[in-house]
């Protein structure tokens, strides 16, 4: 039995939140978005999502604020940045990853450095991976 559950999202973390909200609206999500469900044409479209080669609009700082208060980002300062983790670990989810394509290197390498420093181990407390907890605890048959 597979009982993981991972969400991937796009995750721009800076110390200071405006900062980060704007690294999001420059990343060009939108632009991005657009390719999944151009390549990835597995996945069902969206209402409200344009055909290729139509693109989503650009997003402003009122649309990451919306998609950060849904979970749909993670977005803000590393105590925020937490906070929106907190949310998903609470929903369940087993793993998360963080999707940093679209930012500028820089932006990345922080977002990276302040989730490594601030956010997973807070949220990570085990020192053991869930999968060794698993595999110790199976019954062999014999």
């Amino acid at each position: 039995m597979n009982d993981n559950i991972c969400v991937t999202t796009s995750a721009f973390v800076a110390e200071d939140a405006d900062v980060a909200r704007q690294s999001a609206v420059d990343s060009r999500l939108g632009y991005f978005q657009s390719h999944v469900f151009r390549f990835h044409d597995t996945f069902p479209r969206p209402e409200g999502v344009p055909a290729w080669p139509t693109l989503i609009p650009d997003y402003d700082l009122a649309t990451i604020d919306a998609m950060t208060d849904i979970g749909a980002i993670i977005c803000g300062n590393p105590d925020q940045a937490l906070e929106q983790c907190q949310r998903w670990a609470a929903s369940g989810a087993d793993q998360i990853i963080f999707g940093l394509s679209c930012a500028a290197k820089e932006d990345s390498l922080e977002t990276l450095r302040l989730l490594g420093e601030y956010v997973i181990p807070k949220i990570d407390t085990d020192p053991v991976h869930r999968t060794d907890h698993m595999r110790d605890s199976a019954v062999v048959a014999s």
